[in-house]
Formats: structure tokens, sequence, C-alpha cells
């Protein structure tokens, strides 16, 4: 441990101590809070700790109300690279903690991380949470989304990813076999199947021959078939007939030794498509220590598809050929298994040379048979593999009676597992590895879109609550009505993988998957008919997420919206204030973007290293748009300002439901009572209401007071301040009447793109103040009863403008009263 690191805990340890006394995590190790948002009903936490000392089990994420614990969740550890930095830059270390609840509560609540020792548990305090409704008689409660089923745990992978770790380069090689390929193919009855096997089986152009063993089929029509596929197939077709019933393994074994290069089993039950045995040859022609190749098939156990050791029919009403066509442009990894699977199995000649031919011996007439030959193979140093470029239909059962295969199931496992006993545990191991699962997902995927009907439209979103989630609830909806398909994708900072969510007319959820990076949640979605970019900022890294959507235009021909609910496109921090919290005015200077840039320390995030490259991203996304949707003037005038004029913006306001007018007449208090619709955040104007408060408490006989109706998310408290927390839209007219709100205030300190307080309180016809910027100041200048006021100096601090501000405000709400009137 470095001398400065030892400097570190120490330092970290006093400050531990005189906050949290002696529990406090810091006295065990260093840990620093991140982010810790509670907004809108959601609580969002990211951390990093580094313990010093062993601790028992996982940190758990604890929540308080009045005393008692009403919610504990273990958090896992994850990298984070701030702690990995901070501990000496690993790149593989775990530090790092997160979570994402929502919550309701009438109460106050307060949330902390639990460290246990062997001996003592440890607190990293966290901070309070606000109640969220006043209804004092409801519950308390804190809840996971992602662990309610909200949202779908299957992950997927990315075809490129089994491009980029490929090892056995057999794409695009052009097979030279030295011997034709043997086919072997046991019968025993199976006539139903018969017809497609033999109609599928010739589709290759590699040089095969085909070994037929007619395993004395009682069923005299099976016969017939086998001649008339010899006859057709003379130069290349030998039929065999045994003279008694050998079994599976003995009618196999039959074929091998007429074999004189590699060797195929297919089994009755199969179709096969186009140039499967191109696909199927070529790992072994490749690389000489594979053994055996299985393709993925729908009945397979360890091959299964898309459901995994199951028996499954063709995936949504598609036949061979088109499931087929999804996987064979797959650049396959060849996944290593124990075993092969023997319905439809290559079999590589010098392996056959090498092991032997199947053990008919101990396994009579069939099952296991493939299993105990692979296993062998593999003690001998070969591979088994599967072909993840190939399916081949398995119809399962046309060998083997359905009791017959029972019985010797029951009979051959334990005689394979006295030859091999670390069989099961390697069959289970790879199980629960379960390699494939992310390849499937994305090939079910891939298949699901492709059966879409009607319009599709892939809507880019976030979690973060506010008008951007109104928007796209209200956009969804609608697209549904009209009968298209929604497409949703967001990213979780809680798990770090992006979601997916398809809905379909119906506005029932059709699929949902999850993936670790963004060209392979994209991957599947090459067929939208239209993109929609609602809300990126949550996103991990923007440009990342820009470009897959800009790629995603061009592979699916879609068009493309971008709508502009935050100033996102034009600085990472979405609403234009300064690292001191004041609005930038979006200077024109470059040097000025670009030391503020660095001032937020955005260059050391995520993003790009300067905010020239940020925009040119951004510049390139808006210009590829169809549409670029502004919700005001000011918007666009803000955007334009930086990238110029863009012939595809439209300036488009909100569709608002409109409230009726606020009855006035009753109102019978004395003084002014000033209104604050919505929540209350630091950019929201929290601080410039708490500064009008300071102020108006120290100045006689104003009568003035404030009611806020949204969530005290920073907690203000006054005597003159109240707050209603939770209300129904429909009911805030009678609300505003009850509570006899003379004007209200937009305390906001960015210039907001919309504002759907300003339109609800211009319905209610009631006085409005706000500042000179945004939309709500362009829209308040039009209307009668507005009354716009000069940005402050400094919002941080209105020692000298506060009592300017007030007296402002209690005279244009007397202006407006119903005695002035």
């Amino acid at each position: 441990m470095s001398l400065s690191y030892k400097l570190r805990r120490a330092k970290w340890a006093a400050k531990g101590f005189a906050d949290g006394g002696t529990s406090d995590f810091r006295l065990i190790g260093l840990g620093f809070v991140k982010t810790f948002h509670v907004y809108n009903g959601f609580i969002e936490m990211h951390a990093w700790a580094i313990p010093s000392r062993e601790l028992v089990g996982l940190p758990v994420f604890v929540v308080e109300c009045q005393g008692t614990r009403i919610y504990e969740e273990e958090l896992a550890w994850a990298f984070d690279a701030e702690a990995d930095a901070y501990n000496g830059g690993s790149g593989d270390s775990k530090f790092g903690l997160s979570t994402f609840l929502q919550y309701s509560s009438p109460y106050k609540m307060s949330a902390y991380i639990e460290f246990s020792t062997p001996s003592k548990q440890y607190r990293l305090e966290l901070g309070e949470i606000a109640s969220t409704t006043t209804e004092v008689g409801s519950c308390s409660t804190v809840v996971n989304p992602w662990k309610q089923n909200q949202l779908g745990d299957a992950t997927i992978g990315n075809q490129a990813d089994y491009i980029r770790r490929t090892t056995r380069q057999t794409t695009g090689r052009t097979l030279e076999l030295s011997e034709p390929v043997d086919i072997i193919i046991p019968v025993y009855n199976g006539y139903e199947y018969l017809s497609a096997l033999f109609s599928s089986v010739t589709r290759t152009e590699l040089p095969c021959r085909f070994i037929i063993i007619d395993d004395c089929s009682p069923d005299d029509r099976v016969l017939p078939v086998l001649e008339a596929f010899r006859a057709a197939n003379s130069d290349r077709c030998t039929l065999i007939r045994n003279k008694h019933n050998r079994g599976f393994v003995g009618s196999v074994n039959a074929g091998l030794a007429l074999a004189k290069g590699h060797a195929i089993l297919v089994n009755t039950d199969v179709e096969l498509p186009n140039h499967w045995l191109e696909r199927l040859i070529a790992p072994i022609e490749a690389d000489s220590k594979i053994a055996s190749v299985t393709p993925i098939t729908n009945s397979g156990t360890i091959c299964s598809f898309p459901k995994f050791l199951e028996n499954n029919e063709l995936p949504l009403g598609l036949n061979v050929e088109e499931v087929d066509s999804f996987l064979r442009n797959t650049a396959p990894y060849y996944t290593e298994v124990p075993t092969g699977v023997g319905f439809c199995m290559a079999m590589s000649k010098h392996a056959i040379q090498a092991v032997g031919t199947l053990d008919e011996k101990t396994f009579g007439k069939g099952y296991c048979e493939e299993n105990d030959w692979c296993q062998r193979a593999i003690e001998l140093g070969y591979t088994n593999v599967i072909a993840e470029n190939l399916f081949v239909y398995h119809k399962h059962g046309g060998s083997f009676l359905s009791e017959e295969k029972q019985r010797l199931n029951d009979e051959h496992m334990h005689l394979l597992l006295e030859k091999h006993p670390s069989y099961l545990k390697d069959v289970a191991q790879f199980c629960e590895d379960n390699p494939l699962e992310g390849f499937r997902n994305n090939m079910f995927a891939r298949m699901f879109f492709s059966q879409l009907t009607g319009h599709s439209t892939l809507m880019v979103t976030h979690l973060l609550g506010g008008g951007a989630a109104q928007f796209y609830e209200r956009r969804k909806s609608r697209l549904l009505q009209e009968g298209g398909n929604v497409i949703t994708l967001f990213f979780s900072p809680v798990d770090s993988l992006y979601h997916v969510v398809a809905s379909s007319p119906e506005n029932k959820t059709a699929l949902q998957y999850s993936a670790q990076d963004v060209s392979s949640a994209l991957a599947p979605l090459y067929q939208v008919d239209s993109i929609e970019i609602n809300e990126v900022a949550s996103y991990p890294k923007i440009q990342e997420i820009l470009h897959g959507i800009e790629d995603l235009k061009v592979t699916s021909s879609a068009s493309l919206t971008t709508y502009i609910h935050d100033y996102l496109p034009l600085c990472p921090s979405l609403n234009l204030l300064t690292p001191n919290n004041a609005y930038c005015a979006l200077p024109t200077n470059a040097n000025a973007c670009s030391a503020c840039y660095r001032s937020h320390c955005f260059h050391r995030s995520s993003f790009p290293e300067t905010i020239g490259l940020y925009r040119k991203t951004w510049h390139s996304v808006l210009s590829s748009s169809d549409q670029v949707i502004c919700f005001s003037e000011s918007s666009r005038i803000l955007l334009e300002r930086i990238y110029g004029e863009l012939n595809n913006l439209y300036v488009k306001p909100h569709e608002t439901i409109h409230l009726a007018q606020v009855d006035r007449s009753t109102y019978a208090h004395n003084g002014i009572r000033v209104g604050i619709l919505g929540n209350l955040t630091l950019h929201k104007g929290s601080k410039i209401v708490q500064e009008l408060l300071d102020a108006a408490g120290t100045v006689e006989d104003l009568n003035i007071s404030f009611i806020q109706l949204g969530i005290n998310s920073d907690n203000i408290e006054h005597p003159l301040f109240t707050s209603v927390n939770e209300y129904a839209r429909e009911d805030l007219p009678k609300l505003v009447s009850n509570l006899e709100i003379d004007v209200f205030l937009l305390p906001s300190i960015w210039p907001e793109t919309f504002s759907f307080t300003c339109s609800e309180i211009i319905d209610m016809e009631l006085p409005i103040v706000c500042f000179d910027l945004g939309a709500p100041a362009e829209r308040v200048s039009r209307y009668a009863k507005g009354l716009v006021l000069e940005y402050p100096n400094d919002p941080n601090d209105l020692s000298q403008e506060a009592p300017a501000y007030l007296d402002a405000i209690v005279s244009h709400a007397k202006k407006w009263s119903l005695n002035a009137l």
C-alpha cells in the first residue's frame, strides 16, 4: 500500500468519524457517492467503495422510514472507472455500486449502504428521500422494477461478436475434399418423414455419397421410397438391407464400414436447408482436431433453438429455409461442446480412424452411443463443436418410438457414466455457462422483427421522467392506436444494459431483450421503418448511440426524427448551465464553450475530448435527420446559433390538454400567495425560491407566501413555504382555487424548450411571472397576464435583486386581482 493511499485513507477516516461516528464506512475504506438522485418517485444511486477490511457478504442498500428498515437489496460489485483509477488503474477492479428504484411514501425517508465485517456493520450514508404524497394513511413502498419482471432478462448477443471471436477461419473458404463425404442414413420405419428428408438431403454442391441402411423396417411403404431414391442417385447411393434388425448403432457402423471420407450421420426425421453440407463439413476441413460437428436445431438439447434444452417447434411460423437464412450469414465461432447430437452429426475421418466406430456392444440398438463416441474423441485430444451458421429441422422421433427411447435412455445413461464418469458434470457446466444464449436471442429477435406487420417505429428514449418521458408515452400510445408497432430502446444505469421492448398495436409487450452494447441492441432492428430520437441523456457514450442510430438509418432505409427536449445536442450539460449553475447564454465564442466543457470535466467522462468533436457528432445526426422537431421558437434560435440554418428543422409546440379557468370568486385571504407549479430542483429554480423566501422573511408587512404543487426535491423548508407533493392534473384548477393562489412564478434558471406548467397556468387564466429566457418567456411575453423579469446577474445570489423581484411579483398579482379588475 503506497504512502499516498495511506494518507488518503487517514484523511477519509477522519472525515468519516466526524460525519458519522464509529459506524461510518470511511473508517474501513474509501467510499464516494457519485449520484444520489431522488425525483418523480424514483431513486437513482451510483457510488463506489474500496474496503480495506474483509467484508462478509455483499453491500446492502437500505431504506429507512421512521426508524424502520422498509427495504433492503444486496448490491453486486461492478467496474467503476473512477474508483479503478483511484485504486491504481488495473482495469479489472470491481468497486462500483448502483441501483435504480421506484418508491411512494407520505413520509421522508433515508437511505444508506450497509457493509458488514465479521464484527460490525458500517454505513455509507446516501441522504434523504422526499415524500411523494400527502396522504398520510398510505403505505411507504420501495420496489426494484428490474426485479419485478417489468423488463425481460434475456441478454442478446451480437453477430459481430462471433465474427470478432472466430479463431477458425472457414468463412469464404473453398472446400477441396480428397474424398466425397459419406452421408449415412439409418432407416427404421418413419415413412412420413422420408419425403422431406430425401428432397432436402441432396441440397448441396459438394461431392457426396449416400449410404442408406434399412434396418428391417416392417412398414412396407418404406422400401419403395428407399429404392426410388437409390435409382435417382444410382451413381452415388448404396442401399444396405440388414438381414436382421441390428438397431441404430449397428446400422450406423455398417455405414461407417463403407465410408471412405468424412461421415455425416443423418436421422430420417430431419429436413435440411440449401448448402447444409458445405457448412457442416467446413470446420472439420479447417481443423483436423475437430471430431464432430452438430448444427443448430429446433430439437437437439444443447443445440436447441430458440429455447435451450427444449423440443421447440419451428419459430414464428417460419419454414426451414427461412430460419436457416438468418443463421447462414453468421460467421460461426464453432462453440466447443462435451458431445455432439446424433440427429445430424458430422464425423471427421481422422477421428473415426483414431476413435473407431460406435460402441455397438455397449449401446446395442441405440441411445448414448454418439455421446460415448464424442467423449472418447475428447480423451484422444479432439473437440466437438456446434456450427452456429446452420439450422437443421429435427422432427424428433422417426427412428425410435418414445417408449423405447425412454427405456434406452435409462439403461444406457448408466452405462455411459461408467465409461465416462465426468460426462454429466461436463454437460451440466456447459448448460450453466450457456455460451450461445446471446446468439440464440439475437437470432430469434431478428426473426421476430422480420415478421412484424404494419409500420414499425424505433423510439430511443430514457427513464428519467419529465416532459420527454410524458411525450414518449403519448407518442407511443398514438403510434399503437394507428396500428403500428413501437420498439423502445433505453439504457438502464442500474444494470448497465441496453433494453429493447417491442409493443404490438394491442399495447401488449411482444418481445423484450437486453444487450451489453449499442450495436448488439440495434442489430436485430434492421427492418424498422422509422427511428425517433426522443432522449439519450442517460446513455453512457452519446457518440456510440448516435453513430449506431445513423448506421441503422442507412441499413434499414428508415426515416429519422430527432426531438429537442433539452440542449443535449448543444452541450452535455443538457440545460446550458455553467459549473456555477448559471445560464451560459450559449456564447458563439468557441473558446468559451471549450473552457466550460473542460470545467464541467466532460472530457474526463464518456464524452469526446472536446466540445468540437461532441458537436460534430450531433451535427451529423441533425443533418441526416428527416425532421428535427423543436417545441419552441427559442429552442430553434439556440440550435441554429451553433449549427447554422437547418432546412429540416420545424417548430411544433407540444399538444396540451386544456384546463378550466380557476374560480377566484371565493378567495378570502389576505396578502399574496405565489404558486410554483412543478418539481423544484436546482435547474428548475429551487435556489431562486430559497433566496426569495429568505428575502421575504426580512421585509416587514410584505405578507407573501409560496405554495409549491409538485415534489420538493431539494427539501426547501421555510415558514413562508408549503408544498403539495402530488395531485391529479385534471384536479389542478380546483386545487389552485382551494389554495387561493394569486400568481404563479416559473423560477427556472435555464431556457426550457417548452414548459407544460406554463401552458397549464395560462389555461387557468392566472397571472404568471418568469425570467427572460427560453420557451416560457416566449409565451409569457405574449400573454396578457404575463410578466417577464430580467434574468439575475447571479442566480446563486439574489441579495441585491430579490427585493425588486418580490415587489414585481406582488405588484403583478395585485394588478390582476379580482378587486383590481
